[in-house]
């Protein structure tokens, strides 16, 4: 069989044989590759098997090139990210971009999120490191570059730690927004700002659906019908919304079709006119934090942004 790594203790060793175009080359391997991570046994396998077919092939005084050191770097370059997981990647590369991908470890990769970003939770460094590295390299793997690399989250008591060290505690409850909030809310926010509130929360949109949304696109007025564009990989869906909604709306597209002058930049919630909507409906309320927030948060959290 080929060579493979196995665990031996605390180090990784190596069985099987070398072979070249179905046939074994070499006698049975049994031996340490000295490498304490899958990974690094994985390489070692890969760079003896380089050798003894170079070795075959050429033969005994064979002048062996040694093989192009494959980068983190390079291994992003083979990779396509989400918008998201390009901004966090950049922090990673000025640390990891010009090491080999077999020298990277579980444990290098979790410390770094520390490194990174000390003020924030282990959460956090999931998403913004662990996960990023983790990709970046499986890709690379799957497309034959190098081995893959598995990396566990974070535990309990890690983020227990991590929470007493920056004085905030993660994984903080919601309290979710109630009819009574929002009422109250329509009183005093932009007609803009009261609609978006009552579409997300009648709706369940996700705010970046919300302000994509096109009134030709996405908007069926005379039929009470709405179209929930794409995200996370669900379609377009259209859905009936109540009339109350489609009155509201009316009220905002009748002064985003007065104030904008470009009709393919149009958006019913769009963000890129909130200044102009202040200027329209007067001075800024007295709950203007919590009408930014239903911009930019989920409506899950905006009852938590007036306090």
């Amino acid at each position: 069989m080929p060579l493979e790594p196995f665990r031996r203790g605390p180090t990784w060793w190596a069985r099987g044989r070398v072979e070249y175009l179905g046939a074994p080359i070499t006698d049975y391997y049994r031996c340490s590759t000295g490498a304490s991570e899958e990974a690094g046994a994985w390489d070692w396998c890969r760079a003896e098997e380089e050798r003894q077919i170079r070795r075959h092939v050429l033969g005994e005084d064979a002048e062996a090139q040694p093989p192009a050191k494959f980068t983190f770097a390079d291994a992003v370059l083979l990779y396509k990210p989400s918008e998201a997981d390009a901004g966090y990647l950049v922090p990673i590369l000025t640390k990891l971009g010009s090491m080999a991908v077999a020298d990277i470890t579980p444990k290098l990769v979790r410390e770094l999120g520390e490194e990174l970003y000390p003020e924030a939770s282990t959460d956090t460094w999931v998403r913004h490191v662990v996960t990023p590295v983790r990709s970046v390299i499986n890709n690379a793997h799957d497309l034959g570059h190098c081995a893959p690399i598995r990396i566990k989250g974070y535990s309990k008591e890690e983020r227990v730690a991590q929470d007493l060290k920056r004085g905030r505690k993660s994984r903080v409850k919601k309290t979710p927004g109630s009819w009574e909030w929002l009422l109250k809310f329509r009183q005093h926010a932009p007609r803009r700002h009261a609609a978006l509130a009552m579409f997300m929360f009648m709706t369940g949109a996700r705010i970046s659906q919300a302000v994509a949304m096109h009134p030709d696109r996405h908007l069926k007025l005379d039929q009470n019908m709405v179209c929930i564009p794409a995200a996370k990989g669900h379609d377009d869906r259209w859905i009936t919304v109540p009339q109350e909604l489609v009155r509201s709306w009316l009220r905002c597209l009748d002064f985003i079709r007065a104030g904008s002058t470009a009709r393919r930049t149009i958006c019913v919630f769009s963000v890129s006119l909130i200044d102009q909507a202040l200027e329209r409906d007067g001075p800024r309320p007295a709950n203007w934090l919590a009408s930014i927030c239903c911009h930019f948060m989920p409506l899950g959290a905006m009852a938590s942004a007036r306090k």
